[in-house]
């Protein structure tokens, strides 16, 4: 988040549905308040290429040995970068091309691994803030291939390497966080990340599960004194699989917690909360359990950067 507001939100217990922060008259009197824009002198564009060679008489250290091979990589990296004292704008590509010529195969050319593409925008107001981001990342993974146990005669390679292959993995990872009131005793934060997780030339039989995941959170916060505040905070968390059992996860909190700053660099949280865990399995549940959820956190600024550390534990029955 930026600035002193939006850091305030990242210690806070967790928070609640994320549907609040797209509801009616809240944000629109708030953002009207808007301070001036100085110009720093223009967008900051960067870029950096760098070259590898390799030559390897055993690359991947098999046994027997196959031979020499060869390896070369260009990596490209551009950013652009456009900030005020109430604005940031960011854009990065992190890319290139890899040519490899194994000696027990033909020839490959393809995009590095990994290769990012990342966006980013964060906003202040007077008593306001939002940022959002986005990211895709693509890289290469091993995967191994499951034995079928359902055949009558199992086979079992003499060579492991039968049972290996090689995938590409998609991750598309995107959030937004809005900060409300912040210059009053009462302010409101909300924040929603979603992350899906792809895999292309998939193997029916290997271990690769494509999954998605969102989370909502939302808190209120009151300032008792200059120093103390109180934080009433809910969380919802969903995630899915595509696996063989059609895994589905959902999970609810609610907590109290307090807030204390114990300097200007300093400050430290705890809270107590109850939980809800619910699993389904082939649209069956498998697990329904509840609890009692235990948090603590610091944030510590320093001159050049900022240490945030959290702690969550959960009892449950079972």
């Amino acid at each position: 988040m930026t600035g002193a507001a939006m850091r305030r939100a990242a210690l806070l217990p967790f928070a609640i549905a994320p549907l609040v922060a797209f509801g009616g008259g809240l944000v629109s009197p708030v953002l009207g308040q808007q301070t001036p824009e100085e110009d720093l002198g223009g967008p900051l564009l960067s870029t950096t290429i760098s070259q590898r060679f390799e030559v390897d008489s055993n690359i991947d250290l098999d046994d027997p040995d196959p031979g020499t091979s060869t390896f070369t990589e260009t990596r490209l990296n551009f950013g652009f970068l456009e900030e005020s004292p109430v604005r940031t704008i960011e854009f990065d590509i992190d890319t290139g091309l890899r040519a490899y010529w194994p000696a027990d195969d033909d020839f490959e050319f393809t995009l590095s691994s990994p290769s990012t593409v990342s966006a980013g925008y964060a906003r202040e107001w007077a008593s306001a803030s939002i940022e959002a981001d986005a990211r895709y990342r693509q890289r290469r993974v091993d995967f191994t291939r499951d034995l079928d146990f359902s055949d009558p005669v199992l086979e079992v390679p003499d060579d492991p390497s039968r049972e290996e292959g090689e995938a590409t993995e998609h991750r598309y990872d995107a959030g937004i966080e809005f900060a409300l009131a912040t210059d009053r005793p009462s302010s409101y934060f909300f924040e929603l990340s979603a992350n899906r997780i792809d895999y292309s030339d998939e193997d029916e039989g290997s271990d690769l599960t494509p999954r998605s995941t969102v989370q909502g959170v939302a808190t209120w916060q009151l300032q008792i004194t200059p120093v103390v505040a109180t934080a009433l905070s809910a969380r919802a968390f969903f995630y899915e699989a595509d696996d063989n059992e059609d895994t589905q996860i959902q999970e609810r909190e609610i907590d109290l917690g307090v807030i204390y700053d114990m300097s200007e660099a300093l400050r430290v949280n705890a809270g107590i909360g109850f939980f809800q865990r619910e699993e389904e399995e082939f649209g069956s549940t498998v697990e329904d359990d509840t609890g009692i959820s235990l948090l603590g956190g610091l944030n510590y600024a320093f001159d050049d950067f900022t240490l945030n550390a959290n702690l969550r534990a959960v009892t449950v029955p079972e």
